[in-house]
């Protein structure tokens, strides 16, 4: 295991560490177990998982618009991946097609490009996970997905004793 060099602290970091853990390795296990040959990491931060996937023999693409998250994600993005500074909808396009397709999106959710993209995309990603701080915008997005239909969902208390959690939903196109 090559051990990374600390995390700058990016423009956001979760509170619950704990809880934090817990979510980031659901979402990893979810993303390897479809064994992806190519993954995108949308609103992937410092690379946390990205890198974490492409050390698994992944190949990643990381997308972030924070320069700092970007940039030490992409010093340690392992040989075959790579970390690209900019946003989702700007980006996603130009990165597909891809097997698996990670979104971790503020909470105002996903722009509207980025659902519109993955509807439209050519060839389809097989697995969407989306992890959402935010509800009502989690509903909104995977409307605007129709094509996809929900396969597995998991929440993560965040903020025990409040209404905040954060839910990731794996999504995959309708037969």
């Amino acid at each position: 295991d090559r051990r990374l060099s600390p995390a700058p602290l990016a423009s956001f970091v979760q509170v619950n560490p704990a809880a934090a853990t817990l979510l980031r390795n659901h979402v990893f296990e979810a993303a390897a177990a479809s064994s992806p040959s190519h993954l995108i990491d949308g609103y992937a931060g410092n690379g946390e998982i990205a890198i974490r996937l492409a050390q698994s023999g992944v190949r990643v693409t990381a997308i972030e618009l924070d320069p700092e998250a970007s940039a030490w994600s992409s010093e340690h993005m392992p040989s075959g991946s790579h970390s690209i500074r900019g946003r989702v909808e700007d980006v996603l396009m130009g990165e597909l097609p891809a097997d698996t397709v990670l979104l971790n999106p503020p909470r105002i959710g996903l722009d509207e490009g980025v659902p519109a993209i993955l509807e439209n995309a050519e060839i389809k990603p097989a697995r969407v996970i989306y992890t959402s701080c935010n509800p009502a915008t989690l509903a909104r997005d995977v409307a605007r997905m129709p094509s996809y239909e929900i396969v597995a969902m998991k929440s993560f208390d965040m903020f025990p004793q409040t209404a905040h959690v954060e839910t990731v939903c794996e999504l995959v196109p309708a037969a």
